[in-house]
C-alpha cells in the first residue's frame, strides 16, 4: 500500500467586494431588457464622399515614420499640420502598463480665440487635479476646424444627441493584427453626462463590449462595424463596461472618437481649467488658423 499523499486544501473562494457584487446585480437588472445596449448604434452611414475624404486625410495626416527630434522642431516651427510621430515613438501607459500600442494614433483639440484648447489625456491614473504636465503625453493639438471632415462629423453628433465635441482622437488600425483590449476611457477630462462617440471607416471590425466584473463567457455585446458607421457609449456606461476592438478582419480600419472635453489647457500660462459645463457648437463656420497663426494672435493681444 502506498503512501498518500496528503489532500491539498483548496483556497475558499473570496467573494466580490460590496461594490462589484452591486454592479453585477445592477447589470444583470440592466440586461433583463432586450433592447438593453452599452453601445448605441445610431443607423449612420455617412455618404461616399465623407468616408472617402476621412480615408484620404488620415492617411496622409498619419506620419508613423517621422523623426521624434524633427516633430518637435516642426511643431515649434508652427508646422500647420498635425503631427505624431506613431506607433514606432508612441508610448502609453493602460493599466499602469506601459508600451507601444498596435495602432497609429492623432490627437486633436478645439482651440479659443484666446490659444486655449481642450486635452484628453493619455498615461495618468491620478484623480487628482493637477496642470498638465510633459509626462502626460499631451502633444500640441491642432485646431479641429482646420478639417472639414471633422467639423462634418461633428455636426452629424451635435444632429443625433445634441452634444458639441470638443476634442478629437484619430486611431488607425493598419492589419488584422492591429487592436485595442478591453479598457473603460479615463473620466478625468470628459465631461459628465456626454457620450464617447466613435465612427469607423475602412474595414470591418467587431467592437465588443463587456462588464468589468464579469467574463466574456458569460455576457458581452458585439458589434460588427461598418464603414461610415457610429456608435456611442454613454459616461455612466464607460464607468462599468469595457469595449475593445478585437483583433481580426482584413484590412485598414480607421476609428475617429469624438469626446465633449471639461479641460482646457493654456500652455503660454501653464494652467488648467475645468469647465463647469460645455463648449457651445459653432454656430457658423470657424476660421481656420493654424498654430502658428493662433501663437501669433495671442503675442499681439488679437
Amino acid at each position: 500500500m502506498g503512501i498518500q499523499a496528503p489532500a491539498i486544501a483548496k483556497r475558499a473562494k473570496r467573494p466580490p467586494p460590496a461594490k462589484a457584487a452591486h454592479r453585477v446585480a445592477r447589470h444583470l437588472e440592466r440586461a433583463r431588457d432586450p433592447a438593453f445596449r452599452v453601445a448605441i448604434d445610431h443607423g449612420v452611414r455617412c455618404g461616399d464622399e465623407l468616408v472617402a475624404e476621412v480615408l484620404r486625410s488620415t492617411a496622409e495626416d498619419i506620419d508613423r515614420d517621422d523623426d521624434p527630434d524633427s516633430v518637435a522642431r516642426r511643431r515649434r516651427a508652427g508646422d500647420p499640420r498635425p503631427i505624431y510621430a506613431g506607433r514606432r515613438h508612441s508610448r502609453i501607459r493602460i493599466y499602469n502598463t506601459e508600451g507601444v500600442p498596435r495602432r497609429d494614433v492623432l490627437a486633436l483639440g478645439r482651440y479659443r480665440d484666446d490659444g486655449s484648447f481642450t486635452v484628453y489625456r493619455y498615461g495618468t491614473g491620478r484623480t487628482v487635479w493637477r496642470p498638465v504636465t510633459d509626462a502626460d503625453n499631451v502633444l500640441p493639438p491642432y485646431d479641429m476646424a482646420m478639417f472639414p471632415w471633422i467639423q462634418a462629423l461633428v455636426a452629424i453628433v451635435h444632429e443625433r444627441t445634441g452634444e458639441a465635441p470638443n476634442h478629437c482622437i484619430v486611431t488607425r488600425y493598419t492589419d488584422s493584427g492591429d487592436s485595442i483590449s478591453a479598457h473603460r476611457d479615463k473620466t478625468l477630462d470628459i465631461m459628465p453626462g456626454t457620450h464617447i462617440h466613435a465612427f469607423s471607416f475602412g474595414a470591418a471590425r467587431t467592437f465588443r463590449c463587456v462588464h468589468m466584473d464579469l467574463p466574456p463567457s458569460s455576457w458581452r455585446e458585439d458589434h460588427e462595424t461598418q464603414s461610415g458607421g457610429l456608435l456611442s457609449i454613454a459616461y455612466d456606461h464607460n464607468l462599468e463596461y469595457k469595449h475593445q476592438v478585437m483583433p481580426r478582419g482584413a484590412g485598414a480600419r480607421v476609428s475617429i472618437v469624438l469626446r465633449t472635453c471639461r479641460t482646457r489647457f493654456d500652455a503660454a500660462s501653464m494652467a488648467s481649467e475645468r469647465l463647469a459645463a460645455p463648449d457651445p457648437i459653432c454656430a457658423e463656420p470657424r476660421v481656420v488658423r493654424t498654430a502658428r497663426e493662433v501663437n501669433v494672435a495671442k503675442v499681439r493681444g488679437l
